[in-house]
């Protein structure tokens, strides 16, 4: 649950799909918050910003099907310009905590997609300014 999650000091920004009616995981008791596409950038943000220690080391995992020409539709609508968003908002923790960031780039469902939202990741990892 995102309750947990946050309990222990994790970046967890759980989102509902716009097919789900806005209480769909309350009536599954599943306890946090949980957010709509157009809350999920400023969301990830406020979670970076609340994180309660400065890491050794951040990880990322970039996958991509949450890309809006994969399945991200409807669940993020994020595009290319979003990921850089999002690593440049990592690197600035990063900064902060004088700490190596390791970006394994990951999977989509539609390899073109694929392809130019790990490329942009990567071009925001190594360049950080836009």
């Amino acid at each position: 649950t995102t309750t947990k999650a946050e309990e222990v000091g994790q970046c967890n920004v759980p989102l509902l799909d716009a097919f789900f009616p806005d209480d769909y995981f309350e009536r599954l008791n599943f306890t946090g918050r949980y957010y709509r596409a157009a809350e999920s950038k400023p969301a990830f943000r406020a979670a970076l910003d609340t994180i309660p220690w400065l890491p050794d080391m951040i990880m990322i995992f970039a996958g991509v099907d949450s890309h809006k020409d994969d399945c991200g539709k409807g669940i993020t609508d994020w595009d290319n310009a979003d990921f850089q968003q999002l690593v440049r908002w990592v690197r600035e923790i990063a900064a902060r905590a004088s700490c190596p960031v390791l970006m394994i780039p990951g999977g989509g469902y539609k390899v073109p997609v694929t392809v130019a939202a790990n490329l942009s990741q990567i071009e925001a990892l190594a360049n950080p300014s836009p």
